[in-house]
């Protein structure tokens, strides 16, 4: 259950929704924070399940990329904390479930 005041992905005050962070890695409090790091989360991609959609690339296309064929490319496999919640959002709305973070 998400606590009050947080939506799944959402960042408030510069801290990740605790479900969030729990996914991407980062669910001790001390390191929750949206402003200080990747801490060491990795985007990867199954470039054989992609379908092409582009859903990544709209939302972060400063993460997220298409080859000519429309097959996802990652740009930044260790983002910023600052965009963790995007990217989470990315993996969890990608229609083939190509993406994962690790």
């Amino acid at each position: 259950m998400t606590p009050r005041g947080f939506r799944h992905g959402s960042v408030i005050n510069g801290e990740l929704c605790p479900e969030t962070a729990k996914q991407v890695g980062v669910d001790h409090p001390e390191r929750r924070s949206a402003a200080g790091g990747g801490d060491g989360v990795k985007v990867r991609a199954d470039r054989e399940r992609c379908c092409g959609s582009g859903m990544c690339v709209l939302r972060l296309p400063e993460v997220f990329d298409q080859d000519e064929d429309g097959i996802v490319l990652v740009l930044d496999h260790d983002p910023p904390a600052e965009v963790l919640a995007q990217v989470a959002a990315a993996v969890d709305t990608c229609p083939s479930q190509a993406l994962s973070l690790g």
